[in-house]
């Protein structure tokens, strides 16, 4: 924590302090000693779907600015979830044995801490719309991130090319020897900070689709799960990026345990569906050796029932599923005849409450709302109790009376506490670079291209054909497999040209759309089996 201002007054003879302290987290922590689990806005009861249904999940999210300005150091992930493979049925000595291979120093403590439910730890497709800890071009709006999680959270990917955090909570590229997300479509860019919103687009909704495909069976004769990601949204509909069969497969262990866990082989589960509270900043204020706090004012859009819908919508897949959607992509055939609805079932949410601390002190939180489901059971968020439409704001300004820490308005907090600030701003000197090597030995376009985005920041990228990228080189094909591959991408670009609708629209709200920046058009020459690989992202004058 770091002191702001401090004094002392002498009152009534008696030598009163003051102090204002800055805490850099847990200003909403989900346990009353501070050291996790992190707050969550979760539902319950998500594990129990069908087996058969295990195969791909997809639901949408709201795009809901919370912050009226961009906060720094704040880590809050919007509703989504985490995708994990389904090891319940393998015995508990296995899974401490791949446990104390992996390469994490907390491990003991996740082996005491999740007991029997340590395998869902093993390996998570995650990432979400938010505002995080390694952001470096901070915004009001949330940014998109597709995280990877695997070996119990002792190893991370994110935007292809660059890891999720390191111990600077500076994402960095990774090295030539790692597996990452293979970059799949040539209609959007993914910058490392995260994928941009215009302001418009606030409260309406992004949709997800993850489905294990046998993208595989293009190159070898393996039937192992690619799972590719699709995104649905006004102006973007398609596959985003995938992650290859071995990526899953790449994990340490015994031999008998190996080539049969990861997400490349068996059904995957959900946790739940949660918005992850991870970090928020607070300060406090002592005065007569009375306290109060402040954390970032949050906010949150109402609709006209009185609502904030944080999710809606969730489903999941059989099998089939993934392998038609990957067949008709193949055959450039219409994927609006793919019968999702013979492929899928309906998630049922169940809103499940919490408690909140902040030093070890209960936060009353919820005044005024609580967490629901809507439109029977198919979304969760908040209920406010005035019904209001507009905007709903969660108190900021608490005062300490016992073990609790208690909602007061401004007017009747310290002067002192009312004018500190927490840090807005971003990194303007900060530049993400990517490696020189990454377009080595690689057909590239000569030229640089750019883009303007919302976060004010300028991304700078090239051309490169698709099995050429540094995600496909680290598979270590053969040059017949990557030709294999790449005939196969050429086929999937044709497709989604010709339109890809391949989720059904919300049951209720509109698509959001993203930052037209991010949206690009391959050059002359490279409309199939190119994708755009960013050089650079930095804030340069315009």
């Amino acid at each position: 924590m770091f002191k702001i201002p401090f004094c002392f007054f002498l009152v009534s003879s008696q030598l009163l302090f003051s102090e204002t302290l800055f805490h850099p987290s847990k200003g909403i922590s989900g346990n009353v000693d501070g050291t996790g689990p992190d707050a969550y806005f979760h539902t319950e009861g998500v594990l129990k779907i069908p087996k058969e249904y295990q195969y791909g999940y997809s639901w949408y999210s709201n795009v809901l600015p919370i912050f009226r300005t961009a906060v720094s150091r704040v880590q809050i992930g919007l509703a989504s979830t985490w995708i994990t493979p389904n090891l319940a049925e393998i015995s508990q000595e296995d899974i401490h044995t791949l446990a104390r291979s992996c390469n994490n120093p907390e491990i003991e403590n996740y082996i005491r801490n999740y007991g029997k439910d340590l395998w869902v730890q093993f390996q998570s497709m995650e990432g979400s719309l938010g505002y995080w800890l390694h952001t470096k071009f901070p915004t009001a709006m949330p940014k998109y991130k597709l995280d990877a999680w695997k070996n119990f959270y002792s190893y991370s990917v994110s935007s292809p090319g660059f890891n999720v955090s390191t111990p600077t909570d500076t994402p960095i590229p990774l090295s030539k020897s790692i597996l990452g997300p293979v970059y799949l479509s040539n209609r959007i860019l993914i910058p490392p900070d995260g994928l941009t919103f215009p302001e418009s687009t606030s409260g309406k909704f992004l949709g997800f689709l993850w489905l294990p495909t046998p993208m595989a069976r293009q190159w070898c004769e393996a039937d192992e799960h690619t799972w590719i990601l699709f995104l649905n949204t006004k102006n973007f509909q398609g596959p985003l990026i995938y992650h290859a069969d071995r990526f899953w497969a790449d994990y340490p262990g015994p031999e008998n345990l190996k080539q049969k866990l990861g997400l490349q082989v068996r059904p995957a589960v959900v946790r739940s569906f949660a918005s992850e509270w991870n970090n928020i900043p607070y300060i406090t204020h002592t005065q007569a050796n009375e306290v109060w706090s402040k954390i970032p004012s949050i906010s949150f859009p109402v609709d006209s029932d009185g609502r904030t819908v944080l999710l809606r919508d969730p489903c999941a897949y059989s099998k089939r599923m993934g392998q038609e959607i990957l067949n008709k992509l193949l055959n450039g055939n219409n994927l609006k005849t793919v019968d999702a609805a013979k492929c899928s079932t309906n998630i049922a949410l169940t809103a499940s409450s919490s408690k909140y601390f902040q030093a070890g002190k209960q936060l009353e939180l919820f005044k005024g709302f609580n967490l629901v489901t809507f439109d029977n059971q198919t979304a969760f968020g908040f209920q406010w109790d005035d019904k209001k439409e507009g905007i709903q704001e969660l108190p900021s300004y608490f005062k300490e009376e016992g073990d609790a820490r208690r909602p007061v308005q401004e007017s009747e907090v310290p002067k002192e506490l009312v004018e500190s600030k927490f840090r807005s701003g971003g990194d303007t000197n900060f530049k993400f670079e990517t490696p020189a090597w990454w377009f080595e030995d690689a057909e590239v376009d000569s030229k640089e291209y750019t883009a303007d985005l919302t976060d004010k920041t300028t991304v700078t990228y090239r051309w490169v054909r698709f099995k050429d990228q540094p995600a496909v080189k680290a598979l270590k094909l053969s040059e017949e497999q990557r030709d294999k591959l790449q005939k196969a991408v050429e086929k999937i670009h044709k497709s989604c040209a010709a339109g890809s609708d391949f989720m059904a629209p919300p049951t209720k709200g509109e698509l959001a759309e993203f930052d037209p920046g991010l949206l690009v058009n391959p050059p002359e020459g490279k409309e199939v089996g190119w994708v755009p690989l960013i050089v650079r992202q930095e804030i340069v004058a315009r």
